[in-house]
């Protein structure tokens, strides 16, 4: 089996001072040190500076070694920024979750109006909603199993503002002194 060692030193393609590199069909423009420059001035997240940082240094012919001490990202994580920037350019160094939509919710739309109508009456026990109670009645509904904070997550947020603040033995023994005054 051969080995591969691994270089101190991983290129970054970099067009000509002055010239603007005219990418092969399919292939991202690389910037210039200059632009790599300002992209990181001007980056959006602290993730995002740094990884046009490390993208400088690497133009700049900066050894792995220095890098991840100027960095602190590890060695593999460098050469997968470098990757990036190698396949997408300046776009395989945005940061893309905040475009994420997330996952879907477990309820759809119709089915958190139903939700919120339901929460308006007592729970089918006569008592108050809960987070286990919430979480029975979507599992019912969406034939998946529910933990008891999703409940709580969804009655907080579809609830009536009767919904307790705070559950378990503190709600009981608040409904216990109502009951008794």
């Amino acid at each position: 089996m051969a080995r591969y060692k691994r270089t101190d030193h991983i290129p970054i393609c970099l067009p000509d001072h002055g010239q603007t590199a005219t990418p092969e069909p399919g292939a991202q423009r690389l910037l210039s040190r200059a632009e790599i420059a300002a992209h990181g001035i001007s980056a959006a997240t602290a993730g995002e500076r740094r990884r046009w940082q490390v993208i400088g240094l690497l133009a700049d012919g900066i050894p792995l070694t220095e890098i991840v001490a100027a960095t602190g990202c590890r060695p593999r994580t460098i050469r997968q920024i470098a990757r990036r920037y190698q396949e997408s350019g300046p776009a395989g160094l945005v940061d893309g979750r905040q475009s994420s939509p997330g996952a879907a919710p477990i309820l759809p739309a119709d089915q958190q109006d139903e939700l919120r109508r339901v929460l308006q009456n007592p729970s089918p026990d006569g008592g108050v909603w809960t987070g286990p109670k919430v979480a029975q009645w979507i599992a019912a509904r969406t034939g998946k199993r529910v933990h008891r904070q999703r409940g709580w997550e969804y009655l907080r947020r579809l609830g009536s503002s009767a919904a307790p603040v705070s559950g378990g033995r503190q709600a009981a023994q608040a409904r216990d002194g109502d009951a008794e005054g």
